[in-house]
């Protein structure tokens, strides 16, 4: 009950406080998360001033620290480089021609790979591979024919693989673009877009709303060709939708994905090629620390990451020893 609530929310954590340290059942970090969400929860229930969380005894636990040498930030600089190339490697040549084409449909990469996409189907090296018996002739010809019908249907029915994977590789070069988060970017949905002039991009806004309208999110001026062309892809694919969500991935049987993308096809991809994948967070972090040390404004950059400027600080900036000493050897 509400009088009971807060009592019993204590004595839960109590509770799991001492399974904690006996059973050793989840880390520090799982154990002050559950308690914290379910804090919160009960908080606004109860419309509580203070949280619930302050009466407890459990306490967020301290970070064991980063790596912060000039080495380490060189190499994730390095990582996240690979990645992108190989994003836009796949982008540039899964176009509207070379997705409708025949089976299987090869991307030369930057690094010398040749990418062979089969969109379903298992290559003929991994289908010979898993013969244990040899097939009859009439088995043959019915696996024969499968394949053939199967490259020749060309709609979202068998092409979703490799539809997905530009997809999912194009949603992270938006959000690399534009700084908003996964969840944001994944709710996205296709309007007019008006394109207003600001700083070294573009402020985006629907079309009905011109220049009045609420900010949907920032680009830069190079980024713009680049979205404009993924808008048309698009549209060949989903004529039915023209208003739906930006990012459309699907499933099997052609229904669009309710859920958050996990970006399945891109990780896949990156174990096949033996690249580092970089997910949607640690994207965003790598772009506001590198925006950071070259404007060397936070405000400004907490301005394009829509974040306070304690936010920013506090949860993304990634402190540089260089800089650090820099800074330290002019403040002296």
């Amino acid at each position: 009950s509400r009088e009971t609530a807060a009592d019993t929310f204590i004595r839960w954590t109590d509770h799991l406080l001492q399974r904690h340290r006996v059973e050793r059942n989840f880390s520090d970090g799982s154990l002050y998360d559950l308690t914290r969400l379910t804090a919160t929860m009960l908080d606004r229930a109860l419309d509580r001033q203070a949280s619930l969380s302050k009466s407890t005894r459990i306490r967020k636990p301290r970070g064991k620290g980063k790596v912060h040498t000039s080495k380490a930030d060189k190499q994730n600089l390095q990582n996240t480089f690979a990645f992108g190339h190989l994003l836009a490697d796949v982008c540039e040549a899964l176009t509207w021609k070379t997705t409708m084409g025949p089976l299987p449909v090869c991307i030369s990469l930057y690094t010398g790979q040749v990418l062979e996409l089969w969109s379903g189907l298992p290559s003929p090296e991994k289908k010979a591979a898993r013969l244990t018996k040899p097939k009859k002739e009439a088995q043959i010809k019915a696996s024969l024919a499968a394949r053939t019908a199967h490259d020749a249907d060309r709609t979202l029915h068998t092409r979703f693989p490799i539809v997905n994977l530009r997809i999912e590789s194009e949603l992270l070069m938006f959000i690399a673009q534009t700084g908003l988060n996964l969840q944001q970017a994944d709710t996205v949905r296709v309007e007019q877009f008006h394109y207003t002039s600001h700083l070294d991009g573009y402020q985006i806004r629907t079309y009905k709303n011109r220049r009045k309208g609420e900010v949907l999110f920032e680009i830069f001026a190079s980024y713009r060709e680049w979205f404009e062309r993924y808008l048309e892809w698009r549209s060949e694919w989903f004529p039915n939708d023209p208003d739906g969500l930006l990012f459309p991935l699907i499933r099997k049987g052609g229904r669009i994905l309710e859920n958050a993308p996990q970006f399945t096809s891109v990780t896949r991809m990156c174990l096949e090629l033996g690249i580092p994948i970089v997910r949607a967070r640690k994207l965003r972090g790598t772009r506001i620390n590198w925006l950071l040390r070259e404007s060397k404004s936070p405000q400004q950059v907490a301005d394009l990451a829509q974040h306070t400027l304690q936010t920013l600080m506090g949860v993304y900036a990634d402190p540089h020893p260089q800089i650090a000493m820099l800074e330290i050897t002019r403040f002296h």
